[in-house]
């Protein structure tokens, strides 16, 4: 065989050599990358499971006591016993009592991780669809620019008929951090719960605006200031002490002196801000609902 022929061979089996070549190492890298893929969409199912199994977990040791760590019952203990005897009680006693606290804050650690958690009572905030049941959706806007902070509305919100998350409201978009201001916006108003107000817990800012949706702005006044100087009394007791007639004193029937529906969120301190979780829980009806903001 001449010699530039033989040359000529031994060259396309070098090209068929390196190509195939190339083709095992493109074929390793690609398996390589599928693995490391699937690695880290194992590492991201984890955190997912970490994160429901938090959620859950929280509902059943926190939700479930919420009454309990929030000292309702030892308050309501104390105002029936100043109630039997007011002359007993002390102008510290009627101080204390006068603070009515239905939130509690803290910090929690979960696989090594810092965690901020918020229990609030739901039903010691203003709700915004019995705002919209007794007033208007404008009333509504009203309501929401007085107590959510700097949260920006959505254009689009009073067009929805029905309300379920705070996404249909506020434009989560501007702010990364989104999380903790949400959390801030939303201490006194909410869309949780049967529409219930506990009108002997919550606080005189949340009582007065709820009471101006029924009566007027002075008769609002006198019932907030009468529950300030008797705060041991039940609010139908509280009504009592003052000139509100009875077609106003029905149409306040949806303000009571029991929480219903309390609520759980919580993100992470460090690194990027986690998903911020709502957990709802009625104590009349024992089913949990879980809600991801």
């Amino acid at each position: 065989m001449p010699k530039k022929c033989r040359l000529k061979r031994e060259g396309y089996v070098l090209i068929m050599t390196v190509m195939t070549m190339s083709l095992v190492v493109l074929f390793l890298v690609g398996i390589a990358n599928h693995s490391l893929g699937l690695a880290t969409e194992s590492v991201l199912q984890e955190r997912a499971l970490q994160k429901r199994w938090k959620s859950i977990s929280c509902q059943h040791a926190i939700l479930s006591n919420a009454r309990m760590m929030l000292r309702y019952e030892k308050l309501e203990q104390e105002r029936a016993r100043y109630s039997r005897d007011p002359e007993s009680a002390t102008e510290e006693d009627l101080e204390r009592l006068s603070q009515r606290p239905s939130r509690l804050e803290f910090d929690v650690t979960f696989n090594g991780t810092n965690n901020r958690m918020v229990l609030a009572d739901e039903s010691c905030k203003i709700n915004l669809l019995t705002v919209k049941k007794l007033k208007s959706r404008e009333h509504v806007a009203n309501v929401v620019n007085r107590f959510a902070g700097r949260l920006p509305i959505q254009r689009a919100v009073f067009e929805d008929s029905v309300w379920e998350s705070w996404g249909q409201f506020f434009d989560l978009t501007t702010d990364q951090a989104w999380g903790a201001a949400l959390g801030a916006a939303t201490e006194s108003i909410t869309l949780w719960g049967n529409g219930n107000l506990n009108a002997g817990q919550c606080s005189d800012d949340v009582l007065a605006e709820s009471l101006g949706l029924i009566v007027l702005r002075n008769e609002a006044r006198q019932i907030v200031e009468a529950r300030q100087e008797f705060p041991y009394l039940k609010f139908i007791e509280v009504l009592d002490k003052t000139e509100i007639d009875e077609d106003s004193r029905a149409k306040l029937s949806w303000m009571v002196n029991d929480s219903t529906s309390f609520s759980l969120y919580f993100y992470e301190l460090e690194g990027d801000e986690a998903e911020l979780h709502l957990v709802s829980f009625s104590s009349r009806s024992p089913q949990f609902t879980s809600f991801v903001w």
